[in-house]
């Protein structure tokens, strides 16, 4: 057919209308970061991504032993997304991605954040002059002459209207399959095609232009009328019919929520399908129950795409985040529920199709190897270098320290200034560092102008002092208890080179309840296991629990994996002792006498041998914190111990016995001199 008059838009779309004129040899990761960008852009959402691995041909259609989805968080994950991409296909995975960004992590049919694209999947002969007409852009899926075809538009269209572009667009080009749906998974650029051996590469045949279409436009040059709009949402959007519902046999919970009105529509809405979805009804059930309001039902009636699922799955997506697992490396050999059904494993030495069998095998094992390498004996037995340390005695090279005190004994105070020190490569504590170290300071606990900047102001620093100090203050990151949290950490790691990182304090880092063992064993595998085995070293601080004598609070399996467990107790407002309680390799100083200097700057030193006792400083700081206070010499024990707890100071009963005893004996002394002169 003779190709129609066309007119586009010269709006440019998101961030990938800068990158749209890559090199023709860019390599896989930057055709993969490129693919995402043009698909995804400004968007919001979760990006489904899905492997295939084991393949071979049976009946003509590729086969998969292993077929595994996830989703990633968009934009924030973006990086991350593409290395998975990346490596899956280096790992000779078959890899797929959705172009359209999910609301949850359900890749199901309409529940598309937005459709501001069109598509179609091209089984003959792609013809480029067609793509080029439609400023277009298209990558060869890997099979002979066949590709996939994208055409933007300017603006978000509702389900119907984006399902009638895409019929028409595939009429356009010809061969097109029934690939019309938002939720699709098509082969990025980047990858390969393993129908045929050897596997074809995937990849750019037209870079997106940046040029977006008005979609009124697009729909006359193809030739198709759009559905009216005021057509009824049921016709428009493929949504499931609403089950009328009795609203007094409804759980309380969905009854309290229909009955808040916040005047966010919006808002509303979502908790209603949360309530719902919570309390165990249908998803048609919600339609019904959030329809019987009238406000929301109205609103519901003014929009294009089916809102009630959207929330169904964010629902879903939340309630199911802490407890799920993500595979990121999808490396796991089980397909997940409402995955296409994997082929059989083959026969031992029989052949599928044209993939051998014995192939896909040593793929899977090259995979193995290069995922869980063994250690090599005659390196490990050769290797004779001693224990490496970034400050000695309290931070060893790789490995996991903790330190821990009561509240407000000033931890956070030791832990920054010993954090620049190491970013700077200073003398910190009589330890002379001497390399400078990338440090990552995630901080849950400290204002970042009240508290940070004034210490750091108070230590003398200035922001040209701080330039590798990486501090990410209060930063929203999942549990690091979660799979999704210790991915997120270690993309921040990643991103800025961090060779220590500082966590203050552990128990705001984690979802898990802080007394179970289970939070700290989640976070020893998800996330301490992971920067270990990358040679991070880690420093994380804690509180102690009511009865300091016990250690830090929450469950025994907090302790279980760290090498080293330091606790900061004070002695008085200026002394400190640093005690290591516990550790897993040989630390010659296991108690460090600190003192706190307010001039000329903010800092600690260590005290030298010799000096006086932590029993004595306490009784000296108390006598002249009485002294200064007037509290009577004659006062008793219960008295001295009484003014010792208003000001925030436990005591033993030798101490009062002591403070007793000295104060006394001041006063003897004062009256023999005075008897004397």
């Amino acid at each position: 057919m003779t190709a129609p008059t066309l007119r586009a838009t010269d709006q440019v779309r998101g961030p990938h209308a800068g990158r749209a004129r890559l090199e023709e040899d860019c390599g896989p990761a930057s055709a993969v970061a490129s693919y995402l960008d043009a698909v995804f852009g400004e968007s919001d959402g979760r990006a489904h991504l899905a492997v295939g691995s084991g393949q071979r041909l049976e009946d003509g259609k590729l086969r998969f032993r292993s077929w595994v989805q996830s989703s990633f968080a968009w934009p924030a994950e973006r990086d991350l997304l593409a290395r998975n991409v990346a490596q899956e296909a280096a790992a000779g995975a078959d890899v797929y991605l959705c172009p359209y960004l999910m609301a949850g992590s359900g890749r199901a049919k309409g529940a598309a954040v937005e459709r501001r694209k069109v598509h179609a999947d091209v089984d003959g002969q792609l013809d480029l002059d067609r793509v080029d007409r439609l400023s277009g852009y298209a990558v060869a899926s890997g099979s002979a002459g066949h590709g996939h075809v994208y055409v933007d538009l300017d603006r978000p269209v509702p389900a119907a209207h984006h399902e009638a572009l895409c019929r028409a667009l595939g009429r356009y080009l010809g061969d097109a399959d029934a690939k019309i749906s938002d939720n699709d998974l098509l082969r990025p650029p980047g990858t390969w095609n393993h129908k045929a051996a050897p596997p074809r590469a995937v990849a750019w045949r037209r870079k997106p232009t940046g040029i977006a279409w008005d979609p009124e436009l697009l729909a006359q040059a193809l030739g198709v009328a759009l559905p009216s709009p005021d057509l009824p949402q049921a016709l428009s959007t493929p949504m499931a019919a609403a089950e009328p519902v009795d609203l007094d046999t409804l759980p309380a919970r969905v009854r309290d929520a229909l009955a808040l009105v916040s005047g966010d529509r919006s808002t509303d809405t979502m908790r209603v399908v949360g309530a719902c979805h919570d309390t165990g009804l249908t998803l048609a059930q919600t339609r019904g129950v959030v329809a019987d309001r009238a406000d929301l039902a109205e609103r519901l009636a003014s929009r294009h795409d089916d809102d009630v699922l959207r929330c169904w799955l964010k629902a879903t997506d939340s309630r199911a985040e802490r407890t799920r697992a993500r595979n990121d490396e999808a490396d796991s050999l089980q397909a997940l529920d409402g995955a296409p059904a994997a082929a059989p494993s083959p026969a031992p030495g029989t052949v599928a199709g044209t993939v051998p069998g014995a192939a896909a095998d040593e793929d899977a094992a090259a995979r193995t190897r290069r995922l869980f390498p063994r250690i090599d004996w005659h390196q490990l037995w050769a290797d004779d270098t001693e224990e490496e340390w970034i400050h000695h005695p309290l931070l060893p090279a790789r490995r996991s320290v903790v330190i821990y005190s009561p509240p407000k004994v000033g931890k956070s105070l030791v832990a920054l200034e010993m954090a620049v020190a190491v970013s700077r490569g200073d003398m910190f504590l009589g330890y002379a560092i001497g390399a400078r170290h990338r440090v990552l300071y995630v901080d849950f606990e400290n204002d970042p102008r009240g508290d940070v900047r004034s210490r750091l102001q108070a230590m003398g620093y200035t922001p040209d002092d701080l330039d590798h100090l990486d501090y990410l203050s209060f930063p929203r990151l999942a549990g690091l208890d979660t799979e999704r949290g210790s991915l997120e950490l270690l993309e921040a790691v990643r991103v800025y080179g961090s060779q220590v990182v500082v966590i203050d304090t552990v128990s705001r880092a984690v979802d898990g309840e802080e007394n179970s063992n289970d939070t700290w064993l989640g976070l020893y595998r998800h996330t301490l296991v992971k920067l270990k085995s990358a040679g991070i070293a880690v420093l994380r601080l804690d509180h102690t629990g009511k009865d300091e004598t016990k250690g830090q609070r929450g469950g025994s399996a907090k302790s279980g994996d760290v090498d080293a467990i330091w606790r900061l107790t004070r002695i008085t407002e200026e002394r400190f002792r640093l005690e290591c309680t516990d550790s897993r390799l040989q630390i010659s100083t296991k108690s460090l006498h600190l003192r706190r200097h307010q001039l000329p700057r903010l800092h600690h030193t260590v005290e030298v041998l010799g000096a006086v006792s932590d029993h004595d400083a306490k009784v000296a700081h108390l006598v002249e914190l009485c002294n200064a206070n007037g509290l009577a010499v004659e006062a008793n024990r219960d008295a001295v111990r009484t003014f010792a707890a208003t000001r925030g100071i436990k005591v033993s009963g030798r101490v009062v016995q002591d403070v007793i005893r000295t104060r006394k004996g001041e006063l003897q002394r004062e009256f023999t001199s005075a008897r004397d002169g």
